[in-house]
């Protein structure tokens, strides 16, 4: 059985706010979703239907990252706003943008091990 993922950022966009989807265990490290998704869904009639939400996706049977790439090789979708995922740490308000959540969440985990070697040799410890 093939294992499909769900890791696009469009898959975590339950709203339009930006909203935290994952965090070290410090909460010095944060994960958000951020952005609002458009995408323009061309029914099998030929009428195009706007797609906004996570459950808009899972509706039109686009469940899957597999799914969602297929859909937008065959031209059946075309996006006008996507969804990102942003990580941020301490003081940083200026933090790297991704799109895939295992990416992010790897990034993270590495921003974290960083910034903490960083915050001991300041500290001296």
């Amino acid at each position: 059985m093939e294992l499909m993922s769900r890791n696009d950022a469009a898959f975590f966009t339950q709203y339009h706010d930006s909203d935290p989807v994952w965090f070290t265990d410090d909460k010095e490290v944060v994960v958000y979703r951020a952005g609002e998704m458009r995408i323009h869904f061309t029914e099998p009639d030929g009428s195009t239907s706007v797609l906004r939400y996570t459950s808009d996706l899972d509706e039109k049977g686009l469940d899957t990252d597999e799914k969602l790439a297929a859909a937008e090789k065959a031209g059946k979708i075309e996006w006008h706003n996507n969804p990102w995922f942003e990580v941020i740490w301490g003081e940083n308000e200026d933090g790297e943008v991704l799109i895939d959540f295992e990416e992010a969440k790897q990034y993270a985990r590495r921003v974290a091990d960083e910034y903490a070697a960083h915050k001991e040799g300041v500290s001296g410890e």
